[in-house]
């Protein structure tokens, strides 16, 4: 459940829950929730502790950080101090919810690193048994791109190294941060996909990236249209796969399942071919899929690709071995 504020519609969740547990008789059925945090008080808590339920709280950091973004509607006043106190009372009241709950931290880019860090180990009791999730806002869909300030780039580049030094063993878990970790996540399961043995391309084949339409996530608005997935643009004619009276939309499900013939003869002799994370929104250029788009995605994908390899060269000549990533990853 996404929103806006999804906790606005309470009833609904609730019936939704209700009727998918039903409705998938005998299968393991999980929830997951992304909420502001302002309404997540004990009597919506209470309704939510019957159900596996997922929830992630949206905090992008200490108070004067959180604030600038997060604001209530009717006041516009900053959301920090009741989603502070919201979570306290229900952790002291239930404590068993911190095993479903974790932190989502949208970072300013504009903002010091360094202080999302240390609101993070100060508020050690607040944030413990929990995972805080880092990210950024995304570039997709803007027409301009997300400026960072030199000081915070400056920070973001050490807290990697010392996060590459954590994983040699060479400094402590307490000595790198959390907000870090997710930044890694593909250099690990790379070097976990190196030891296999890999099947040659085959005659005709697709890039990495794109998923099937609805098979891993599908997204529905509150107007009943269905889209790929969360992270697309509602505005877009090719994402908007269907609806909940006309079923599917066919003929742009195979446009989207076949993005990678913008760019068939370059994708051909890329060498990040099984690396690739362009998906179909990345080749939106808010109407339809563009090559001109794709293009510039494929230009950011191969740089990436490029920073990754350097990092697990140097990683593995600094004696990194397959073993320590299992043991850091789990």
């Amino acid at each position: 459940f996404w929103g806006g504020e999804p906790l606005l519609e309470m009833n609904l969740i609730i019936q939704c829950m209700d009727y998918a547990i039903k409705a998938a008789e005998g299968k393991n059925v999980s929830f997951s929730l992304t909420t502001n945090g302002s309404l997540l008080n004990e009597a919506n808590v209470k309704r939510l502790l019957g159900y596996n339920l997922r929830i992630t709280v949206s905090m992008d950091g200490p108070q004067e950080i959180h604030d600038k973004h997060r604001t209530f509607a009717s006041t516009g006043c900053g959301t920090f101090n009741a989603v502070y106190d919201n979570i306290k009372r229900i952790v002291e009241k239930y404590p068993d919810i911190k095993k479903n709950l974790s932190f989502s931290m949208v970072m300013d880019p504009t903002a010091q690193f360094n202080c999302l860090d240390d609101f993070i180990a100060s508020e050690e009791e607040f944030f413990n048994e929990s995972a805080v999730i880092g990210s950024f806002v995304s570039n997709n869909y803007r027409n301009d791109r997300v400026q960072f300030s030199e000081n915070f780039v400056g920070e973001w580049e050490y807290s990697k190294f010392k996060y590459l030094l954590f994983v040699l063993g060479k400094v402590s878990k307490a000595n790198n941060s959390q907000l870090i970790r997710a930044a890694y996540r593909e250099h690990f399961e790379y070097i976990s996909n190196s030891h296999r043995n890999i099947a040659p391309l085959a005659k005709q084949d697709h890039h990495s990236g794109p998923c099937v339409p609805g098979q891993i996530r599908l997204f529905m608005s509150t107007d009943a249209h269905f889209y790929p997935c969360e992270r697309v643009s509602e505005t877009s004619d090719i994402m908007r796969i269907g609806n909940i009276e006309e079923g599917f939309f066919f003929d742009k499900i195979e446009k989207l399942l076949n993005v990678g013939q913008l760019t068939e003869e370059s994708c051909k002799e890329c060498y990040a071919f099984r690396n690739c994370r362009v998906c179909a929104s990345l080749s939106d250029d808010g109407n339809q899929l563009s090559k001109e788009a794709k293009q510039k995605a494929c230009r950011d994908v191969r740089y990436n690709f490029d920073e990754m390899l350097k990092d697990v060269c140097t990683l593995k000549e600094c004696g990194l071995k397959k073993e320590m990533v299992q043991k850091i990853t789990g």
